[in-house]
């Protein structure tokens, strides 16, 4: 009891449990898990291949860059992601994949100019520096 009264008056504030900071998601939770659903039905949609098949790409420990590359060349190329998933596994970039396949990856990667643009700051948009 002792011991345990003598860490909490030791230990400073920043050592505290780590709590999930506000507007972020707890991991496997159900906001997260929603998350999850609602991107990759959009990459779906976006690539015309199933949920699932989105899903599975991210089980596997891909991050949502990785899959999206996946499904892109996938889709452009007409092959079967395992294929492509063995090719990057054997040390090729993306890129390189979707060069040997005649095409290059931001041709095939649907609409990333306009959703990852960078916007002005609010109340900068006319301002010069």
């Amino acid at each position: 009891m002792q011991a345990v009264l003598l860490w909490a008056l030791l230990t400073p504030a920043w050592a505290a449990p780590d709590w999930p900071e506000e507007g972020r998601l707890v991991p496997g939770g159900p906001a997260e898990q929603a998350f999850e659903v609602r991107r990759a039905t959009e990459l779906a949609g976006r690539y015309g291949t199933t949920p699932e098949m989105v899903g599975s790409l991210r089980a596997l420990g891909l991050s949502w860059i990785e899959t999206e590359c996946a499904v892109a060349v996938s889709s452009r190329a007409a092959r079967p992601v395992q294929e492509l998933l063995e090719l990057h596994g054997a040390g090729m970039s993306w890129g390189e994949i979707a060069g040997a396949y005649g095409f290059m990856l931001k041709d095939a990667v649907k609409g990333a100019p306009a959703r990852r643009r960078r916007t002005a700051p609010l109340g900068r948009e006319n301002s010069r520096p």
